[in-house]
């Protein structure tokens, strides 16, 4: 098993997206039977140079409910020695209340203070594959921030050795209601993104 871990950080007010992958976890299976995964950006339709670690992916200022991160397309090659299922999921999810507005404090008796923030139940992942990095799209069903952390999302159900598939990533900011979105205004929420390439 190869896994990649992924940072990023997000607020209601400013949204920074930021990636960072490095290896983690134990390759417990001989070597000639191991997948391998890396990753790059891919820019203009063309994959960057691939590697463990992303820069920074995009950043999002004065997000509204319904305002949507702009998209971002990863390449994901498998160079190792085995086919591997991919799968994409949160972990260290950490919720904070960072300030408090007005019409938050109508909502949110605990904004500003140190308990946890709202944001994350509001934010809604989009995953769609580019099978071989070409078009078109095949969206993958929307999840939740929170679901992430409890059920993985497959991405590819086996990238073969070898080969190299795209990904296309969206956030979006989608609070159920005013009053969702009026408690986390100005809070904010971290986590780090992990992909699994398990044979």
């Amino acid at each position: 098993m190869r896994r990649l871990r992924s940072y990023a950080a997000i607020g209601a007010v400013v949204i920074v997206l930021a990636v960072v992958i490095a290896p983690a976890g134990i390759l417990a299976a001989p070597e000639e039977r191991r997948p391998d995964l890396q990753v790059a950006l891919s820019v203009g339709g063309r994959c960057g140079e691939f590697a463990e670690s992303l820069p920074a992916l995009t950043a999002l200022t004065g997000a509204q409910p319904g305002d949507e991160a702009p998209a971002v397309t990863v390449c994901v090659r498998n160079r190792g020695k085995a086919d591997g299922r991919l799968t994409l999921f949160v972990i260290d999810r950490v919720e904070r209340e960072t300030a408090c507005s007005s019409d938050e404090g109508d909502i949110d008796a605990t904004c500003g203070g140190s308990a946890p923030g709202e944001l994350g139940p509001s934010l809604v992942v989009r995953v769609a594959r580019l099978a071989r990095c070409r078009a078109p799209e095949s969206p993958l069903a929307p999840v939740a921030l929170p679901a992430l952390g409890t059920s993985p999302l497959e991405l590819v159900p086996m990238l073969a050795r070898g080969t190299t598939e795209c990904l296309v990533i969206r956030l979006a900011y989608t609070p159920a209601s005013d009053e969702a979105a009026a408690a986390a205004q100005t809070d904010g929420v971290t986590w780090r993104y992990a992909f699994d390439l398990t044979g």
